[in-house]
């Protein structure tokens, strides 16, 4: 399974989640101009409401048995740079 394939699979709606790893998708930018975290809107991405800046990187925070996993960009090396390539099927 690639990483195209196993981003979509992990990142399923929260009913047919059931039984798989916790996953969330995640930036660690803020806005650039108020400085405050990004709102996450479901099925949409990331936004500063106010200014309407979005962010530039992503990564997927994956758990399981105890451990946690970041994933930065896919199997080639693609930096995770907008919400699509994080959801792309």
């Amino acid at each position: 399974m690639t990483i195209q394939d196993l981003v979509p699979y992990l990142l399923n709606d929260k009913e047919d989640n059931k039984g798989k790893m916790p996953v969330t998708l995640r930036t660690k930018q803020r806005c650039s101009i108020c400085n405050k975290p990004f709102r996450h809107i479901e099925k949409f991405g990331f936004i500063c409401p106010e200014h309407k800046t979005i962010p530039t990187r992503f990564f997927i925070d994956v758990s399981h048995i105890g451990r946690r996993v970041k994933i930065y960009s896919d199997k080639m090396g693609k930096v995770l740079d907008s919400y699509n390539s994080t959801t792309a099927r």
